[in-house]
């Protein structure tokens, strides 16, 4: 059985085990509205737009959880 750590799951959010330590994380929409959860939507946002713009999104990042949320 393999191992991943929160960078794996920040690179491939599509993993089982990343779903399920979000989960463990406890946000919803209500959450997100909240002004300190911001930057997970603006990074959310930039996403998008680096796929749109360039085929592809950056794969450097900074806080693991921001990125994995982000998805």
């Amino acid at each position: 059985m393999e191992v991943f750590t929160r960078e794996d799951w920040a690179k491939y959010p599509f993993l089982p085990g990343a779903s399920q330590y979000l989960r463990g994380l406890g946000l919803g929409l209500p959450e997100l509205d909240r002004p300190e959860y911001r930057p997970i939507l603006d990074r959310a946002e930039e996403r998008v737009r680096q796929a749109i713009l360039r085929g592809r999104v950056d794969a450097e990042f900074f806080d693991v959880d921001l990125e994995a949320i982000s998805f």
